[in-house]
Formats: C-alpha cells, sequence, structure tokens
C-alpha cells in the first residue's frame, strides 16, 4: 500500500448553453484551473481515521475504524462501481452526525463514500494502518463552479491509488506526468458520479466528466463529446456572493416555458446557435495560422458570442441586479462576459483576449474586488484530474 498520496482536481464552468441545456439544446462546459486538493496519509498502527478540510471550512474530525464497519462488503471489486445502500448509509449518516457540525456533513458523506471503495479492497479494513484525509479546496461551495464534483473526483483518484486499482502512466513526457490512462479514467469518473449521487441524488455527470479529463466538453440530451483539443484562454471570474437555489430557479423558469412555449424555443434554439458557433470559432482559434489581426478578430467573435449568450439568459429572467453591475465594470475596461451556472446570483465570467496587457486585467480584478465581489484570473481548459506526489 501505498504510503502518502497527494491529487488534485479542477473545477468547472459552463462557458455556453445553461438552461438550454434542460429543453434538450447544446451546452459548451470547460475546465477551470481552481484546484480541489486531496491528501491522504497511511498511519501504522492506528485505529483511526481523521478527516480535515483546510481551507474553507477549517474543520477536523478522528474518527474510530469501526465507525465504518457498515460500509465494509458493499463493494467486492473496486473496479466496478457501485451505488451505496441507501439503507446502511443513513445509519452511517447518523453516526456522523452525532460527531461533528451539520457545516461538514456533506464533505463527511462523500470523503465516506470513498473510505468504502477503500474498505472494499481491504486496503485498509482489514490492515493495521489507519488514515489522514486532508482537503482543500480554491473552488468556492455551491456557486456553480464544481466544487463538489472536484471534491469525487479527487477522493475517487486518491483511493483508487490507495487501492492500487489504478497506476500513474509510465514513460510518457513531463507535459503526461502525474496523469492516468483513458481507462483509468475511466474507473475515476464513474466511482466519482457515485460520490456525486451523494451530493445531488441524480447528477447529469457533466462536471465530474468535464473535470477527471479536462478540456472542454459538448453535452445535449445525456449524451457527451469532449472536444479535440482547446485552446489556451484565461479568464476574468467573480463570485458575486449571492447565494442562489439551481432547483427553484429551473422550475421557475419553466413556469415560464409553459406559458409561451413556442417564445421560449425560439430563444433555446438562438442559444443553441450561438454554443455552435462558439464551438466553430474556438476550433478555428485552435488551428490559427493566420496573421495576428485575423486571430484578434477570431478572439473578438468569441467575447461577442459570449455577450450574446448573456442577453439570452437575461431575457430568460435568471440574471440578477449583482450579475449586470459586475458586468457594466468589466464592460469598462472593455471585457464582455456573461453568467455561468443556474444565474440569479453565483458566478459570471469575461474572456481575456492573448494580446490583453496585465495592468488592464489588474485595474478590472480591483475594481470587481472593491465593489464588493471575490475576482479571479484563472485558465479555462486546462488538465483533468492529477497525481503531484505518492510514495511507497
Amino acid at each position: 500500500m501505498l504510503k502518502y498520496i497527494e491529487v488534485s482536481a479542477p473545477g468547472k464552468v459552463i462557458l455556453l448553453g445553461e438552461h438550454a441545456v434542460v429543453y434538450k439544446k447544446k451546452a459548451l462546459a470547460c475546465s477551470l484551473g481552481k484546484y480541489t486538493t486531496c491528501k491522504i496519509k497511511v498511519i501504522q498502527s492506528s485505529n483511526e481515521i481523521t478527516i480535515r478540510e483546510s481551507s474553507q471550512l477549517a474543520c477536523s474530525q478522528v474518527f474510530e475504524k469501526a465507525v465504518f464497519d457498515d460500509l465494509s462488503g458493499f463493494c467486492k471489486d473496486p473496479t466496478l462501481p457501485t451505488s451505496i445502500i441507501q439503507e446502511q448509509f443513513y445509519k452511517l449518516q447518523l453516526k456522523i452526525k452525532s460527531y461533528t457540525d451539520s457545516k461538514f456533513h456533506q464533505i463527511l458523506y462523500e470523503i465516506c463514500m470513498f473510505l468504502y471503495l477503500g474498505i472494499a479492497s481491504g486496503a485498509i479494513h482489514n490492515s493495521n494502518a489507519g488514515l489522514i484525509i486532508e482537503i482543500s479546496s480554491e473552488l468556492p461551495f455551491g456557486c456553480g463552479l464544481g466544487s463538489s464534483a472536484s471534491l469525487c473526483v479527487a477522493l475517487a483518484c486518491a483511493f483508487l491509488l490507495l487501492c492500487e486499482v489504478i497506476e500513474l502512466q509510465k514513460d510518457c513526457d513531463e507535459e503526461s506526468q502525474g496523469h492516468f490512462s483513458d481507462k483509468d479514467l475511466d474507473l475515476i469518473n464513474s466511482w466519482a458520479l457515485e460520490g456525486e449521487k451523494i451530493a445531488h441524488g441524480q447528477p447529469s455527470g457533466i462536471d465530474n466528466c468535464v473535470i477527471t479529463y479536462g478540456g472542454a466538453i459538448c453535452f445535449q440530451k445525456g449524451s457527451m463529446r469532449k472536444l479535440e483539443s482547446t485552446p489556451p484562454i484565461e479568464i476574468i471570474l467573480v463570485n458575486t456572493r449571492v447565494p442562489r437555489n439551481t432547483k427553484e430557479i429551473v422550475l421557475q423558469l419553466r413556469e415560464r416555458y409553459k406559458k409561451l412555449p413556442r417564445v421560449y424555443d425560439a430563444l433555446f434554439d438562438a442559444m443553441e446557435a450561438i454554443t455552435t458557433e462558439f464551438e466553430t470559432q474556438l476550433e478555428k482559434l485552435q488551428f490559427d495560422t493566420s496573421t495576428k489581426h485575423e486571430s484578434r478578430e477570431l478572439f473578438e467573435s468569441l467575447k461577442e458570442l459570449i455577450a450574446l449568450n448573456h442577453g439570452m439568459l437575461r431575457t430568460l429572467g435568471v440574471s440578477h441586479e449583482s450579475i449586470e453591475a459586475a458586468l457594466n465594470v468589466l464592460h469598462s475596461f472593455g471585457f464582455k462576459g456573461k453568467l455561468t451556472g443556474a444565474g440569479c446570483g453565483g458566478c459570471l465570467f469575461a474572456l481575456i483576449a492573448p494580446d490583453c496587457d496585465n495592468d488592464t486585467v489588474t485595474s478590472a480584478v480591483e475594481s470587481i474586488e472593491n465593489a464588493g465581489y471575490e475576482c479571479w484570473k484563472a485558465a479555462i481548459g486546462c488538465n483533468g484530474v492529477r497525481c503531484i506526489l505518492h510514495e511507497r
């Protein structure tokens, strides 16, 4: 068994097509260069499992291994992802609630899902070793940036490594170091989806997919297609800090749709056309061999499509005064952006042109922060889950 594992997984951002995808239209999601890190340290001659969240909740809890006995034997083979039995999981929830405060519960539930993966392999349950599991994340919780899926992907990868079910690619170039074969990525993704079911009941699988594999993914009517390549793009990412309820927003839009279905169908068709054109322009940018002037025109078309999509979302009634205020600040510096996710709060982003000077970006970020928002510069289309460090 490995003695130490450190794994990181990116976040995700929906570039185009949110809400329209609910009505069977195309949408585009991309990995986000803000990361969740999972560290697992094996402690010999220990009967304890310590779980820490060191970034946002700053919580720590020590369990005796016996707390997780109810999970042993659920999965006979960790290469075959299995949904947890609800009755047994409810028993575990009650045990966890007796240990710690509520803000830590959801993270603990997801970690326990992957503890059961480790227990099933005998890596933990049948050994005299304990574990220290430390989670940290650059992703704010509940803002539509894939924080839950990022945690699940990182945990799935870490525990599969611990169980020695997957392994790092060998004899690979420097760029591929710390990464995994397609087969192992498929297994990580499948286990991460099981973890997402704990958090969200019936997730689409989009978040864990784009976070596992990285790059960009086009999804429609339940099917997903990975874009062959994604050019390096940076964004200004803004968190309005306005909480929102995704389920409620979707239901409210559904009620408006029922009253004017032909009108809303036309809007969703237009949104899909924007997404399709964006994908076409993105491919041109990736393989562009033209002059800097022509490349700049391609990027300007991407920015215009982003702005058009936001206009559609505003028409649908899912924007918010905080989103519009932040976009106005960005617009004053020459950026065009849109909300990402459910809207009515949450996050928004704007593309940064490759020839945009750093001073302009810095000034825009400072102005956004002075207005009371969180703001970062981040890359999109980055690599998926990877192992940073492991020791035997």
